[in-house]
């Protein structure tokens, strides 16, 4: 049984995975706002991880270290220096949850390499990438990481339809089904590989302390 904190636990992804840890037998722990609930079962740390005082508060307090850390809303640069300064001396293994808007999408390839020189340098996915260059900068010795680059992330519990017209879409099986005009992810080029979630959540989980999902 391992001790796991994930940064998020009311959202889609998130979710999935504290579910997926507590019927592993995890000790499981989440940090959210508090506006929505987490599954049974979890530990609920209550910070807003934008209040970056009250966010490394909330960890200290809890009094614990963790075996695994999940970053599912690490969005920006500034949150992944968040991680780092914070978890580092708490955590063992952090796992960060980037995406694969991080490759330009009009120059992605089939199968897409790891590394490329052709990352996206704005908008969402160029946010993300340098989320993930604060953390291979910092190389943190006392804490093994990894990130994983998941596309459209699909399964109960979300909304069908991708970007950009259609993201998260409630009345996308109504528009199939009344013949209207559906505009197609990247002008149907755009080359992607949905991820059911409950398969992420648990490829996630047994990357722990694994050597070579390490770094």
């Amino acid at each position: 049984m391992s001790n796991i904190l994930v940064i998020g636990g009311s959202g889609f992804l998130s979710q999935t995975i504290v579910c997926e840890a507590l019927a592993s037998g995890h000790q499981v722990w989440t940090i959210t706002r508090g506006h929505r609930p987490v599954p049974a079962g979890a530990t609920s740390l209550i910070a807003d991880r934008k209040d970056r005082e009250g966010f490394a508060r909330a960890v200290s307090e809890a009094r614990t270290e963790w075996d695994l850390v999940i970053d599912c809303i690490g969005y920006s640069p500034e949150d992944l220096r968040q991680d780092v300064a914070v978890l580092t001396p708490l955590a063992r293994h952090l796992i960060f949850v980037s995406t694969d808007f991080v490759y330009d999408p009009a120059r992605r390839q089939f199968p897409q390499q790891e590394e490329t020189d052709a990352y996206i340098a704005e908008g969402y996915g160029g946010q993300k990438r340098e989320a993930e260059i604060v953390l291979l900068d910092a190389q943190p010795a006392a804490m093994a990481w990894s990130i994983v680059r998941p596309s459209h992330i699909y399964g109960p519990g979300s909304q069908l339809g991708c970007l950009p017209e259609h993201g998260r879409d409630p009345q996308l099986i109504e528009q199939i089904l009344a013949r209207q005009s559906l505009l197609l992810v990247g002008g149907g080029h755009f080359l992607q590989h949905p991820i059911l979630a409950r398969d992420l959540a648990r490829t996630i989980l047994s990357m722990q302390g694994k050597s070579e999902a390490i770094g």
